[in-house]
């Protein structure tokens, strides 16, 4: 039995139904003519022949009549330039329209994860160009979400470890850019009281780094803090291993407070000390707990973060040692590169190429590629405590500490340099 032929095959048979043929100069011609006839009809039909008739003139016609036969012509479809120029669609049409194709592949069966992703970025792409304060409430996380529930896939958050989780990171933005919130909420307690083997078991982890990660604003740092806070106590309350749970959504909101551009924004002094308390429990890196403290909203101190940095033992770590830094670490001059590597976030585990770090203009071009990400935060961190320092009256300190830093990874910048820079970037 031969297969009939798709529909979109015979589009190159049948013109246009709505598209007006152009006219040519024969016919724009006789356009003109039957213009000029039938105005002069109706203006002899109000007012009276033009002509020198001496014959009786016909009856007036009603006051307005003049007016009502223009408005038919001018309201023809030959002078509406709508229906002969079609203006381009805008972002919000271009949205919906890719929102149409999401619910017609839906409803035929052909709806997959790697489409629902492409769906997403394309919406993305889209709203980014002309909608960049609407980019992820358009519509478009709730479809996806409830096709995921349709096809029950949504069960088992299976889709959740999909690929490397890119669809994740994306889904969870576009989610809570339309208010579904207390899903992933519900999502987090399905995971903690799922039983031992039933699901990855970093996938909770990456779930609640994801969630903390797309509550981060640089507008506005409470809601991440206060998501992470609100995800510790439902941890408690179900006896789950914090560590485990959490550890790696605190280490997102430590890069956020410290690394991420953020202008002058300080989170909330109660919620920050809450973040901090969970410190000793969760373990995270001395590095990252020395430059958390430099950026306290009320007291902030440089004391941990002064005592690794001029520590010996700290520098003989094989992590920070000479032949390391050689190899992954700095150049002796600046490199030329536009390449999105510059924009790839420090920490590996976190979603490269959507932040850039602070200072990263001015330190990468001397960075290898790809970067040392840890050397990039030690940088920092370096810069952040000469400045605090400094900031303090604690300048021949803040010295000492920058010329620690240069020597041990052979940074080309002066200690005026770095003073000046640290001056603009905050």
């Amino acid at each position: 039995m031969q297969k009939s032929r798709p529909l979109s095959s015979f589009k190159s048979i049948f013109p246009p139904i709505h598209a007006p043929m152009p006219l040519d100069q024969r016919g724009s011609q006789r356009l003109l003519e039957t213009m000029k006839t039938s105005f002069r009809a109706e203006l002899d039909k109000e007012h009276g022949s033009s002509k020198a008739d001496p014959g009786p003139t016909s009856k007036p016609a009603m006051p307005g009549a003049t007016d009502q036969h223009l408005r038919s012509i001018l309201h023809n479809p030959l002078f509406s330039v709508s229906d002969m120029v079609q203006a381009p669609d805008s972002h919000l049409q271009k949205v919906e329209k890719q929102k149409a194709i999401f619910q017609m592949a839906v409803s035929r069966g052909l709806m997959d994860l790697p489409r629902a992703h492409g769906f997403l970025l394309r919406v993305r792409s889209i709203a980014g160009e002309g909608l960049p304060d609407s980019v992820y409430s358009s519509g478009a996380g709730r479809l996806v979400f409830e096709w995921l529930r349709s096809s029950g896939m949504e069960n088992d958050l299976s889709f959740l470890s999909n690929g490397n989780g890119q669809f994740r990171r994306l889904l969870m933005r576009f989610m809570l850019g339309d208010g579904l919130d207390n899903v992933v909420w519900t999502w987090y307690d399905r995971l903690l009281e799922a039983r031992e083997g039933a699901v990855p078991p970093q996938l909770i982890r990456l779930l609640m780094g994801d969630f903390v990660n797309s509550k981060f604003s640089t507008q506005e740092l409470g809601p991440a803090y206060s998501t992470l806070i609100q995800a510790e106590s439902t941890a408690r309350e179900r006896n789950a291993n914090i560590r485990s749970v959490l550890r790696f959504a605190w280490r997102v909101l430590a890069f956020h407070t410290t690394v991420t551009p953020r202008g002058k924004l300080k989170p909330p002094a109660d919620l920050f000390d809450r973040f901090v308390s969970m410190e000793p429990e969760l373990m995270p890196r001395k590095v990252e707990r020395a430059h958390v403290n430099l950026f306290h909203p009320v007291e902030p101190s440089s004391g941990l973060a002064e005592e690794m940095l001029l520590n010996n033992s700290f520098w003989n770590h094989r992590k920070y040692s000479h032949t390391n830094v050689a190899a992954a670490g700095v150049r002796d001059s600046p490199v030329l590169d536009t390449s999105t590597a510059a924009d790839t976030v420090i920490e590996p585990l976190l979603l490269p190429g959507t932040l850039t770090g602070r200072f990263h203009h001015t330190i990468y071009p001397y960075l290898n590629r790809p970067a040392n990400t840890s050397i990039y935060r030690l940088v920092v961190l370096g810069i952040d405590t000469v400045q605090h320092l400094i900031r303090t009256n604690r300048e021949p300190q803040a010295m000492r500490v920058w010329d620690r830093i240069v020597t041990e990874l052979r940074l080309p910048f002066t200690y005026e340099q770095v003073a000046g820079m640290t001056q603009v970037a905050r």
